[in-house]
């Protein structure tokens, strides 16, 4: 509503509100949504009614975007077998036993691999689902396991032996983009 030229004397005033303008009052709307939205999920999820004063950055940081740190082998308690395979299948055993010998770097990626993020939510594994279905081989046993990342569910082909199940593991897993969002 202040229709002043800029000047060199008002300059300092005129970047000021310009920025409060783009940082705050432009986005204003928008922000109370989140704000709304994220408050109704933290409450839910911590059980908690007040602002951030509950919080530190660190604990804001891993209700909003997840957990860096996790133990891999719970989603092994969680898992649920589909299209003929079973927790005693030879390919479960081997699966479960290639996987707990994956290092952090594997582990993340096999993460990413199967959820789509590098982190798991404040909640933890245990409250996630995760399948792991039966897929064909292909010819030759040459086709990678694949991964259905919206619903959690690996597709892992029957392979004939355990390095070819680790060598396409790994290889599947290596070798994935994703959405390029994490």
């Amino acid at each position: 509503s202040d229709l002043r030229m800029v000047t060199k004397e008002n300059r300092n005033e005129y970047v000021d509100r310009y920025v409060d303008f783009l940082l705050n009052k432009a986005i204003e709307n928008q922000f109370g949504s989140f704000s709304k939205g994220f408050w109704r999920v933290c409450s839910r999820l911590c059980r908690v009614s007040s602002r951030t004063s509950l919080f530190h950055p660190k604990e804001l940081m891993a209700i909003a975007s997840g957990c860096a740190t996790f133990d891999l082998m719970e989603i092994r308690e969680v898992a649920e077998y589909v299209n003929g395979y079973h927790e005693t299948h030879r390919n479960i055993v081997w699966f479960w036993d290639i996987l707990s010998k994956f290092g952090d770097t594997l582990k993340k990626k096999f993460l990413v691999f199967l959820t789509g993020s590098d982190r798991i939510p404040i909640t933890g594994i245990k409250s996630m689902k995760f399948f792991i279905q039966r897929a064909d081989c292909g010819r030759g046993g040459d086709r990678l396991p694949a991964a259905h990342t919206c619903f959690n569910v690996l597709d892992l082909p029957d392979y004939s032996t355990h390095g070819t199940l680790r060598d396409k593991l790994i290889l599947a897993i290596t070798h994935t983009s994703g959405f390029g969002l994490v």
